[in-house]
């Protein structure tokens, strides 16, 4: 039974976490040459604006999103790398470090009905890859392979052409960024190296956050944050926070008008396999969205 929750809950912050199309074929991403490190330019080599943006959480990231977005995931895996979740994520998955030649410290990426777009930091700060250009609103959109762009800077941009050049409408202030979620990331734990949004309306809330951070004692936090949680949702979060010192894991529950947070504190394999409130308690087969 634990093992499936793990197996469930990784499942579920890795859904969106890379654009699957991007590489095929020859065209898939090799590992990291230092030497193709060395000799590559820097970003200085390419014209025009790059993007500049705060990037250090989901919310930070939620700011360059366009409207009607559905659910978005963040990873620092700055953070991660060298913990116990490690072992437990597909780091080449979550952040392909052959995409740029380089190695990736923060992903995110952010899911539309049918398409996405990224954004990465990644060191060295190089053009490690092949790319034709084209400008737009003063940046400039570098052709990967597949109808995939990236447009450099501080995160570095990565998507179709027509989702690149919405973002960068956000950042020129000629689109309005996406507020949907901010309810709920008001909430939120901006510190925590996983973070996950989710827009699911008429489900088990009308929104999602998830949030995974490790703690000074090497103990975890798993914060979930749920925007009109259903009566269900209500009713498992009270039994599982009743019996939750026979599971070992610390759980506190706190309700703001239509808004219930949960955290929950233990071990790293404790707080992984701890039961969601949102999946029911009684059907063990049941799978979380």
């Amino acid at each position: 039974m634990k093992q499936k929750l793990i197996a469930i809950f990784l499942a579920f912050i890795m859904v969106g976490s890379v654009i699957p199309y991007l590489f095929s074929g020859s065209s898939q991403p090799e590992e990291n040459n230092p030497e193709d490190q060395t000799n590559a330019p820097g970003f200085e080599s390419v014209s025009g604006k790059h993007v500049d943006h705060k990037f250090n959480s989901i919310d930070d990231a939620l700011k360059m999103t366009p409207e009607g977005v559905v659910s978005a995931q963040y990873f620092d895996i700055s953070k991660i790398k060298g913990t116990p979740i490690e072992n437990l994520i597909n780091l080449n998955r979550t952040a392909p470090q052959g995409m740029y030649n380089a190695n990736i410290t923060k992903t995110y990426s952010a899911n539309y009905n049918g398409s996405q777009f990224q954004l990465h930091t990644f060191t060295p700060e190089i053009v490690a890859f092949q790319y034709t250009s084209k400008s737009y609103n003063g940046y400039q959109l570098l052709g990967r392979s597949n109808g995939i762009y990236n447009v450099i800077g501080n995160p570095t941009i990565l998507g179709s052409e027509e989702k690149v050049k919405d973002v960068i409408d956000v950042l020129s202030k000629d689109s309005e960024n996406t507020d949907k979620f901010d309810r709920i990331i008001s909430y939120s734990n901006p510190d925590a190296e996983i973070q996950v949004v989710q827009d699911i309306p008429n489900d088990f809330a009308d929104q999602y956050y998830l949030g995974i951070s490790k703690l000074g004692n090497n103990n975890y936090q798993r914060n979930i944050v749920y925007l009109n949680p259903s009566n269900s949702t209500i009713d498992n979060i009270s039994q599982l926070e009743a019996n939750s010192t026979e599971r070992g894991v610390e759980f506190n529950t706190t309700t703001e008008g239509d808004v219930t947070k949960v955290v929950v504190e233990g071990n790293l394999m404790s707080v992984i396999s701890e039961p969601q409130p949102h999946s029911s308690m009684n059907n063990t087969n049941q799978t979380q969205p």
